[in-house]
């Protein structure tokens, strides 16, 4: 009977030195790129991929990056460098003024509209054009964006 125990203790301990049952690590890979308006570098704003749940990405964290005065970026997810690979929507802030702390209003009680550096579709998921596939080995260029302006 002891001699069963020392044998599925050395089993036991030979299975957790190989990982069994332990989730496989996250793949994050890099993600940068350039986006330009007409040809021209976006130099300032945000740009996100939104996982795009439809075309099989469930992941729930969205993927962010500043963009850099010649129009470059490189995406994060939460504190990890870089995206999970999958399918996304992308989306762009990219605002002409600085965007109020509260709500402004003219005159007339209307609320004031701002000013943005690109068409009014790449704001949200719902109304944005822009897809892309992350995978580990992409082309050259492959997360690079050319926008409509406003």
């Amino acid at each position: 009977m002891r001699k069963l125990g020392v044998v599925a203790l050395a089993v036991c301990t030979g299975l957790l030195a190989v990982g069994c049952g332990s989730p496989p690590p996250e793949k994050f890979v890099t993600v940068s790129g350039r986006v330009t308006v007409s040809g021209k570098p976006l130099t300032a704003g945000q740009l996100a991929f939104i996982p795009d749940e439809p075309q099989g990405n469930t992941h729930a964290e969205y993927s962010l990056g500043d963009l850099q005065p010649d129009g470059t970026y490189t995406l994060a997810t939460n504190d990890k460098g870089g995206v999970r690979p999958g399918r996304y929507k992308v989306v762009v802030w990219a605002w002409a003024e600085p965007v109020p702390a509260a709500p402004a209003y003219d005159a007339s009680g209307q609320l004031k509209p701002i000013r943005a550096h690109v068409a009014a579709k790449y704001v949200k998921k719902e109304t944005t054009d822009l897809q892309i596939e992350v995978v580990e080995n992409p082309t050259a260029g492959a997360y690079n964006f050319d926008l409509s302006p406003p």
